[in-house]
């Protein structure tokens, strides 16, 4: 997957859809999907997608917003190679990856093969599939795979979960050799070896380089050095909670996370339906509000030694944070168009900018205890916003 350069931002539909397929070449808001299971997007923010149950991957174009299938036909089983990957049968497939050359890599769950579909030609083949490890990747066999990811060189890491738990495997682009590079161990521990690790059912990125992985179980979040081979824990306490905004991540709890992504890298903490930021330079946790967001957790923060960020969050009114003294880094909230009230009554410092822009219907910004920043403040392009308090 490509690193993200930019906040998280979000894409609604005004109403639930309908699981099912009608049709491509539409707007992709008004398209039905019937369990979309991975996405992953390439430089140009194109986004792919796995339709898990209508045997299809997906591809929303960024310039026209238009969704078309890329590969599979719609059928359930195994078929297609060599051929074009929009005529292939896919059999329920949960992953996928795009490289930096735009080649699209296919964890083909049911079939228990990684399938490729090549950029310029768009014809799809297996790469692996049907052995075990150190040889060819085509002979090997994996047993509920479920994902995958792929570094700007071309090396597949593939996400093997079974029955003894994960283990991540890698492809080498140019040997086609495939080898386990973390867990299947027996190991419990906070670091070691990656290969001599248990990791349980996990989620993995790579970063471009190929130099490091992150590993998310349900609980906490893994990075594994390739050079050295060994894993360190980088977030999370390992039990099962809410809890840790603004502080160090490896006290932070999590509920069942999802998903990983970046080096300085989110997390999607699916049972607390939050996305949460770990920033790679400090290990520390941003706080990333959206319409979930409880006010009773607002109400409880004094300190962020992180960012705060809000951006793009529709149908939040109000934010409010009553006793919040102080930001180590950054405070971002943008184009959030419902918002009409931001209270900090007590933050007296910033260690970063305070950037309040294109909220089209804020009327007022109060900040009458900010007494000093790390950088500039920006309040732009904000609707009415009569009201703006900075300092009593």
């Amino acid at each position: 997957m490509q690193a993200p350069g930019s906040p998280v931002s979000r894409a609604t539909a005004d109403r639930r859809r309908n699981a099912g397929l009608n049709g491509d070449g539409i707007a992709a808001t008004s398209a039905s999907l019937n369990a979309p299971f991975e996405i992953d997007c390439d430089d140009a923010g194109n986004l792919y997608l796995s339709d898990l149950l209508n045997g299809r991957l997906r591809f929303v174009d960024a310039a026209t917003g238009l969704i078309d299938t890329i590969a599979g036909n719609g059928g359930f089983g195994f078929g297609g190679d060599g051929g074009p990957a929009t005529l292939a049968t896919l059999f329920l497939p949960q992953g996928t990856a795009v490289d930096a050359a735009g080649n699209i890599y296919i964890a083909d769950t049911s079939n228990y093969r990684v399938r490729r579909v090549d950029a310029l030609t768009g014809i799809i083949t297996t790469i692996a599939g049907t052995g075990g490890d150190g040889g060819l990747a085509i002979l090997a066999s994996f047993s509920s795979m479920r994902q995958l990811d792929v570094d700007d060189a071309g090396n597949v890491y593939v996400l093997n979960n079974d029955a003894g738990g994960g283990r991540i495997r890698r492809i080498d682009a140019v040997t086609g050799i495939i080898d386990t590079v973390a867990g299947g161990g027996a190991t419990i521990a906070d670091s070691g070896l990656a290969t001599d690790l248990a990791i349980g059912f996990v989620t993995v990125a790579t970063n471009a380089a190929g130099t490091e992985l992150l590993i998310a179980s349900e609980t906490c979040v893994w990075r594994v050095d390739r050079a050295g081979g060994t894993i360190e824990a980088v977030a999370g306490d390992g039990t099962f909670g809410y809890s840790g905004d603004g502080g160090d991540a490896l006290l932070a709890q999590f509920n069942t996370l999802s998903g990983v992504e970046g080096g300085g890298f989110w997390l999607a903490d699916a049972k607390n339906q939050r996305v949460r930021l770990v920033e790679a330079a400090v290990g520390l946790i941003d706080i990333v509000i959206d319409l979930a967001t409880l006010q009773a957790l607002l109400d409880q923060l004094a300190s962020i030694q992180g960012s705060l960020i809000m951006d793009a969050v529709a149908g939040r009114l109000d934010l409010l944070l009553p006793i919040l003294t102080d930001v180590l880094n950054d405070v971002t909230i943008d184009n959030n168009a419902d918002l009409v009230t931001i209270s900090f009554p007590v933050l007296g410092s910033t260690g970063g900018d305070v950037t309040v822009t294109n909220n089209g219907q804020l009327g007022s910004v109060d900040f009458p205890s900010l007494g000093s920043t790390g950088g500039s403040v920006t309040i732009t392009n904000n609707g009415s916003a009569g009201v703006v308090d900075l300092s009593s």
